[in-house]
C-alpha cells in the first residue's frame, strides 16, 4: 500500500497533509541546473510586485523574504523552471507554461517526498 493521495483524505485530513508538506519543504542555497550552478537568493521583491524572479545572466533564483511554506515552495520551482528554459523563449508562452506546470510538478514532489 502506498501514501494516501489526497482525494482519498477527508478535507481535514488534506490541509493537515498540505500543510505539514509545505512547512517541511527545504529550499537550497544553490542548485545546479543545465550543468551550471545557480544562486537561490532571499530578497524584498514585494515592492517591485513580485514573488519570485529569475536572472539568466547572474545565474540567480531570487525568492521574496515573505514568503513561507506552499507559497515558498511553488515560487521556488516556478523559477526553477524559467531556469530550465532558454533566456531567447517568448515571455508571454513561457510564463503561460511555468505557471500550469509549477504546481502539478510541486503536487508530483510532495507525492514522492520532496516536501514531506
Amino acid at each position: 500500500m502506498g501514501k494516501p493521495n489526497d482525494r482519498s483524505l477527508g478535507s481535514s485530513a488534506r490541509r493537515t497533509r498540505s500543510a505539514r508538506l509545505a512547512r517541511s519543504a527545504r529550499i537550497p542555497k544553490s542548485l545546479v541546473i543545465n550543468g551550471e550552478r545557480w544562486t537561490v537568493i532571499r530578497a524584498n521583491l514585494t515592492r517591485r510586485g513580485l514573488l519570485g524572479l529569475c536572472v539568466h545572466t547572474k545565474l540567480e533564483i531570487r525568492l521574496d523574504t515573505g514568503l513561507r511554506g506552499q507559497e515558498l515552495a511553488e515560487t521556488f520551482l516556478h523559477e526553477v523552471l524559467h531556469a530550465c528554459l532558454p533566456e531567447r523563449f517568448n515571455v508571454k508562452t513561457e510564463e503561460k507554461m511555468v505557471l500550469r506546470i509549477a504546481p502539478r510538478l510541486l503536487g508530483a514532489l510532495k507525492d514522492i517526498g520532496w516536501a514531506g
